[in-house]
């Protein structure tokens, strides 16, 4: 998993592992590969990064040019063709997170300062806050400008609560590879941070 900001220029090159279906695609075979990337909404960022096959190593390099090709958030995917005279396989997409750091809420950078033990991997990990965001600015009251802190420790309890109940499905795989995040409402004590309640006073 690769994790990278709005506006970022990859300056190293991507060694990508040629898989497909999961299992390892030998490359000696192949001649030349292409490669496809798309944002969030299925659009194909121009121009495409270019790729070079690295038999030796058995993986694809994948380098990026010199104007940022992450324009917006989201999980994007990298996906190389690899082609030879007769021969061309589609490999497994590779996911890429990009972020907004200037949104307020938590990022991947930020969130593994308080997600210290059991945090999935970054994609997953983007997605849980992702929905715990929503959630969250759902509930809360409106506020101007960026999120204030509180909502910040309520989308981080949001995110571990989601995950946690997500790994309980009964239809995961004992191997655990199986994830699907279920949707988990907030519960009273994401709420009460989210929304406190007023202590009024008493009159003896």
């Amino acid at each position: 998993m690769t994790t990278f900001y709005i506006g970022d220029i990859p300056s190293e090159t991507l060694a990508v592992t040629p898989l497909r279906a999961g299992n390892l695609v030998e490359l000696s075979p192949f001649t030349a590969a292409t490669a496809v990337l798309r944002n969030e909404a299925g659009i194909a960022v121009t121009p495409a990064p270019s790729v070079t096959l690295d038999q030796a190593n058995d993986d694809a390099k994948v380098t990026f040019g010199t104007a940022s090709p992450f324009a917006t958030a989201g999980l994007y995917s990298l996906q190389i063709i690899v082609t030879a005279t007769g021969k061309r396989e589609t490999l497994d997409a590779v996911q890429i997170v990009v972020q907004d750091p200037a949104t307020g809420w938590h990022t991947l950078d930020s969130i593994r300062g308080e997600w210290t033990t059991g945090m999935p991997d970054d994609s997953i990990a983007y997605q849980l806050l992702e929905v715990a965001r929503e959630q969250c600015a759902t509930y809360g009251p409106r506020y101007e400008g960026l999120p204030p802190r509180r909502f910040r420790v309520a989308q981080a309890m949001q995110a571990r609560n989601i995950f946690n109940a997500s790994k309980t499905d009964p239809g995961q795989s004992q191997d655990g590879e199986l994830f699907v995040i279920r949707p988990y409402p907030l519960d009273n004590f994401v709420k009460d941070i989210l929304r406190p309640k007023r202590v009024l006073g008493v009159i003896g």
